[in-house]
């Protein structure tokens, strides 16, 4: 069963297993919540243009990184890249023990807000097993991490393509 997550917790698990022991049935319950980074900087409704990169690295030797870069100036797709952005939940306030599958190639987003007075940058390595989007303004760290979801790489790839 899952829950739906909130700006506050991530989704809600409760995993049951069972077995049977003899004549009898021994059932396990396991549930997961983890607690979320309050929200504390939006990148501002004003931006003017948004550049986005995406960088593969394969992990082989001898391959040369590869990048895409595009630069969006229509407003309505700047509106819809910065709600995407500013709809990002903080992501768990701690580490998860997991195990993470091999990877052959690592992959990097980076999406430069440019607005009348500044410069905002969300940055999403995505090498992790729970990957986040860190957020500068100017170049400084601006709020806590983000958490990117599953949807957040496809809607950026579609203004890659």
């Amino acid at each position: 069963f899952r829950a739906p997550g909130t700006s506050a917790h991530t989704r809600g698990w409760v995993n049951f297993a069972f077995t049977a022991d003899g004549d009898r049935l021994v059932v396990r319950v396991d549930t997961f919540t983890g607690a979320r980074f309050a929200r504390t900087v939006l990148v501002p409704d004003d931006a003017i243009s948004v550049t986005i990169v995406r960088t593969e690295t394969s992990l082989r030797p001898n391959v040369e990184p590869r990048s895409i870069v595009r630069t969006v100036t229509d407003a309505r797709a700047i509106t819809s890249l910065v709600k995407l952005v500013d709809g990002l939940p903080g992501a768990m306030t701690t580490e998860i023990v997991t195990s993470c599958p091999a990877s052959l190639e690592e992959r990097s987003y980076r999406l430069t807000f440019a607005t009348p007075n500044s410069a905002y940058v969300a940055w999403l390595p995505t090498t992790m097993c729970w990957p986040s989007v860190s957020l500068r303004h100017n170049g400084t760290k601006a709020g806590p991490p983000l958490d990117p979801g599953r949807h957040f790489t496809k809607v950026v790839d579609r203004y890659l393509s």
